[in-house]
């Protein structure tokens, strides 16, 4: 049987911490999408966004357990602040991309690559691979939700460890994304290290995303 794999990201919207892409890879019965639609052999795993936190612990946990039964390789590639605020919101993505592109050819080589959106993956090492961007592949296909569910819990993860290390910015609860209980602690605390800068002064009014910066408010 072919070998599918499937990939998300986590956090490509936030404003603190880093972007996460998850790729799961597993053997599948067919790599048409028709019937990879009604392929879901975990059903505690759906799309990240729709679960509770101890219900992606959860899905995990059942996810790592069938990858030890039936074989098949998780894959994780990441963007952090440093190269946010270096190079951009697009470059950050295209840098995670190609690590996770890297990542899964250290597994079995899928057949087929299935993305969530509308974007495939950049020029790499899959280059020869089928691949297929789906809006809303996260919520139709158990492949891309679960590289959602490693994404999103991986990051998540790390956004506790920084709420640990910076309690004053509630990362554990807002996982870095522009909340106004975020934006409250920027306007506390000022600015972070692990901070997205434009995205921050954007979300607290400092900065016109079409423009550039805007005069300080008073």
């Amino acid at each position: 049987m072919p070998f599918v794999t499937g990939v998300d990201e986590a956090g490509l919207g936030a404003i603190a911490g880093p972007l996460t892409v998850g790729a799961v890879t597993l053997e599948v019965p067919s790599t048409r999408l028709d019937k990879l639609r009604d392929w879901w052999p975990i059903k505690q795993v759906r799309d990240s966004k729709q679960m509770a936190e101890h219900e992606r612990h959860k899905a995990l946990t059942l996810l790592l357990q069938y990858i030890s039964d039936y074989g098949g390789h998780i894959a994780l590639g990441d963007a952090d602040v440093e190269l946010f605020n270096k190079y951009g919101h697009i470059n950050s993505l295209t840098f995670a991309l190609n690590e996770v592109s890297d990542n899964i050819c250290l597994g079995a080589r899928p057949s087929l690559v299935l993305l969530d959106g509308v974007n495939t993956l950049p020029p790499g090492p899959l280059d020869e691979v089928e691949q297929v961007a789906v809006p809303k592949a996260d919520r139709d296909y158990f492949l891309v939700a679960a590289a959602s569910v490693v994404a999103k819990t991986t990051r998540d993860w790390y956004m506790q460890e920084l709420g640990r290390e910076y309690p004053e910015y509630l990362f554990e609860k807002h996982k870095g994304y522009g909340t106004p209980q975020h934006i409250e602690c920027l306007r506390q605390n000022g600015i972070g290290p692990h901070h997205r800068v434009k995205a921050c002064q954007t979300a607290l009014g400092l900065r016109d995303p079409k423009h550039g910066r805007r005069e300080r408010l008073t």
